[in-house]
């Protein structure tokens, strides 16, 4: 039996998975190990480490608090390098609308969403500060001539 331990977070290691998987010459059972045409190649051993993701990165309970009123959203954002996007669903409305331009420098974190009221679409830019144990967001929205703010509580990762 040939075997070896990987750490997954390795771009090398994670590429040789994904290339014998989609060549379907290996699988990963249950117990975490990858078996090449029936034979125990390596166990794979996850290692944490430089695949902490960002704070931002899950799904968030937010209250915007703007002229027009309050607005409930359940926003699901996903981190990519350095930058988020995702989608705000409007609890209001049922509507849905897209996150865009996601910036994060440390805990703080800015981007921009644009919805629609009637037929009137508004562009806001949003900034915000994610708390230290990454749970909870405050933040402020601009659009047009109208200032608001906002507060979140992360309900999944």
């Amino acid at each position: 039996m040939l075997s070896h331990n990987m750490n997954v977070g390795n771009a090398d290691n994670l590429c040789l998975i994904v290339a014998l998987m989609v060549l379907q010459l290996a699988r990963v059972d249950t117990s975490g190990s990858i078996s090449v045409e029936g034979a125990e190649l390596f166990p794979i051993k996850m290692i944490k480490g430089d695949t902490k993701m960002h704070p931002i990165n899950g799904t968030w309970k937010i209250m915007a608090h703007c002229p027009l009123g309050d607005l409930p959203s359940i926003d699901e954002l996903v981190v990519d390098g350095d930058s988020f996007s995702g989608v705000m669903h409007d609890e209001k409305s049922g509507k849905d609308y897209a996150i865009t331009d996601g910036k994060m420098d440390g805990n703080h974190v800015t981007f921009k969403a644009e919805m629609k009221f009637g037929f009137v679409t508004m562009a806001f830019d949003l900034t915000g500060d994610i708390s230290e144990d990454g749970k909870h967001c405050t933040g402020t929205a601009h659009a047009l001539k109208m200032n608001g703010t906002f507060e979140g509580e992360k309900i999944s990762d």
